[in-house]
């Protein structure tokens, strides 16, 4: 099984219910032991990271991607450091073939749904946001914040697909 992983860091201004730097920084933290367990639980699955946006503002998925692999110890996590265009991304998205994928951001929900991935949405708000928004109106799985984010919860999402495959 190939899963594509889109993950994005987290910023304070993305959240209404009082959280300050370092509640975010622990929440940021949280993430990505979640899915470094997840992918470390999960061998026989390859886990592509696949970024949305690689600018250098803080806001690069990449770090999210070199935070996780720090916490991966097999082989099966797999980084894909290139800036893509619309052309490119929609090719590579085409021809590799994934079977899943797990997004925060909403344009990655938006190609993988609309190329006929398996796909759940992770709503990086402490709130129903746009990526849980988008999730609800086209018939997508998400999490309806980011704190509904777990490990028992990706497990499901995967064991749900496979078994319907």
């Amino acid at each position: 099984m190939k899963v594509l992983l889109n993950l994005r860091p987290l910023w304070a201004k993305y959240f209404l219910y009082g959280y300050n730097s370092s509640s975010i920084f622990s929440l940021n933290q949280t993430v990505y032991e979640t899915f470094s367990k997840f992918i470390n639980q999960n061998s026989e699955v390859d886990f592509h990271f696949v970024p949305f946006n690689t600018d250098s503002f803080g806001m690069s998925d990449i770090d999210c991607a070199l935070r996780i692999n720090d916490q991966v110890s097999g082989d099966n996590f797999k980084i894909e450091y290139a800036e893509m265009n619309f052309t490119r991304m929609h090719s590579y998205l085409r021809i590799s073939k994934f079977d899943m994928a797990f997004c925060m951001r909403l344009h990655a929900c938006v190609f993988s749904h609309f190329l006929d991935i398996k796909t759940v949405g992770i709503e990086y708000s402490d709130h129903f946001g746009k990526v849980a928004q988008f999730c609800d109106e086209f018939g997508v799985e998400c999490t309806n914040s980011i704190q509904d984010l777990n490990l028992k919860y990706l497990e499901k999402m995967l064991n749900d697909h496979l078994s319907s495959t």
